[in-house]
Parts: C-alpha cells; sequence; structure tokens
C-alpha cells in the first residue's frame, strides 16, 4: 500500500514546480514517488478559480511499470521491439531489458546520441543488441518530446530480398517510412490519447462543468486511471 510520509509536501516536488512554471499541462521526468520507491512520472496541469486565482495542481501518477505492461501488448512483426526513451536519453520502457518491477534506476540509450534523435524527429539507423544486427526506426512526439524507438531484425526483414545496392537503399526508404507511420499511430494510441483525454476532462471541470468525466472503453491500465480519477471527481463533488 502507497502511504505518503508525514512531512509530505507537494509544493517541492519537480512535478509541481514543472507545472507552475509551464503554467500548462507537463509530464514530469521520471522520479522516484515518496509513496512507494519505484519510478514513475507525473502529468500536471495548474487549477485556477474562476476569477483566475491559482489554486494548485492537479496530478495523476503513473508507475513506468504500467507503461511498460502497455508496450508489451503491442505485436510488432518480423519479431520487432520497442525502446521508449525521454528527452534527457533515459530508457523509459525497453522490451529487450527483463522487466524489473518497481525498478528505481533508469538506464541511458547508447546505441545513438539522444539528440540527434531528437534534432532529426523522426529518421532511421542500423545498429546492434546483443551482438544481432537490428534496424531501427524511431519518431518523437512533439507533446511529450519521448522517442518511440521500433526495432527490427535486420536478416528478418531482409530475408528474400534481392540484395543489390538499389534495391536495399528502397527497400531501406520504404521500411523506414511505414515503420515512422506505425510509431506515430502506436504512441497516439498507447500513450498520448488517454493522457489527453483526462486532460480534456481535467480542462472542462476546471471551466465548470462539474459532471465531466473520463469515458472509459478499455481495460488496461489507463483505464483503470480513468475509473480512480472520475471516483476521486465524485468524492470532491460530494463535499463541495
Amino acid at each position: 500500500t502507497a502511504v505518503l510520509p508525514e512531512d509530505y509536501d507537494p509544493r517541492i516536488r519537480s512535478w509541481y514546480q514543472e507545472a507552475v512554471a509551464a503554467g500548462d499541462y507537463t509530464i514530469a521526468r521520471p522520479y522516484i514517488y515518496a509513496s512507494i520507491k519505484a519510478l514513475g512520472i507525473t502529468g500536471a496541469i495548474p487549477v485556477y478559480h474562476p476569477d483566475g486565482e491559482f489554486v494548485g495542481i492537479l496530478g495523476i501518477d503513473i508507475l513506468l511499470d504500467s507503461l511498460t505492461n502497455l508496450i508489451e501488448h503491442l505485436k510488432i512483426q518480423k519479431q520487432g521491439k520497442a525502446i521508449l526513451i525521454n528527452e534527457e536519453g533515459e530508457i523509459i520502457v525497453d522490451q529487450f531489458a527483463e522487466a524489473l518491477k518497481y525498478s528505481t534506476e533508469l538506464k541511458q540509450f547508447t546505441l545513438k546520441e539522444p539528440q540527434e534523435l531528437i534534432l532529426s524527429k523522426e529518421g532511421s539507423f542500423i545498429g546492434e543488441i546483443e551482438d544481432e544486427k537490428m534496424y531501427f526506426a524511431y519518431k518523437r512526439n512533439n507533446i511529450t518530446g519521448w522517442i518511440l524507438i521500433i526495432a527490427l531484425p535486420y536478416n528478418a526483414i531482409m530475408a528474400g530480398a534481392n540484395k543489390t545496392i538499389g534495391v536495399i537503399a528502397v527497400i531501406d526508404m520504404l521500411l523506414m517510412i511505414m515503420v515512422i507511420v506505425v510509431i506515430g499511430m502506436l504512441s497516439s494510441r498507447i500513450i498520448i490519447k488517454p493522457l489527453k483525454d483526462i486532460i480534456g476532462v481535467m480542462q472542462r471541470l476546471e471551466n465548470g462543468e462539474q459532471k465531466a468525466r473520463v469515458v472509459v472503453k478499455s481495460r488496461d491500465e489507463f483505464a483503470v486511471l480513468g475509473r480512480q480519477f472520475n471516483r476521486l471527481v465524485d468524492i470532491i463533488e460530494e463535499y463541495a
């Protein structure tokens, strides 16, 4: 059971201060929660009184372990796997690594300079993981700044191809375009859209729409989050 320490003050936490400074919705860099020794992120948005006075910050916590579970449900063709990194090059999710329950350390992505990935926004490269040649395609999400990378075994995607230089170049270009499109769809579906839906309800509540609630359709971790959010809003409305 998650329990906050008696002297807990959210106003000194990084997620709170970042949201105050931005004056808008933010996703905090992964950190160790005060209530449980595990890494997670917090989506936070400032809340204001109708007269414009600042009230506080509303935050939603998501364990990195929950994001890992979401990624694990992806069925990537050709034995492909996904890696999710943040703007600092820290690995948020890695299907190549053995999942560690309640991990408290983040590893750096070392196959490519993170700043290069951020600047180019999308693209592809070839590298090796555990001595296996891999084809990597990546795309940066403009909202979170995170980069979703799909890795495919090079031999698997080139099997049966006529390996002349011209054909390889065409296949490489087509693969890059196709995988980047898929990455954008996956990134939006599994991470961005659920968060944006919850944020939208927050903003509707902030504007006085007291009956606004999150519509829960899936059965994943975001569905649990949506139900708990609705329950919290119901409790607040009862005491209002």
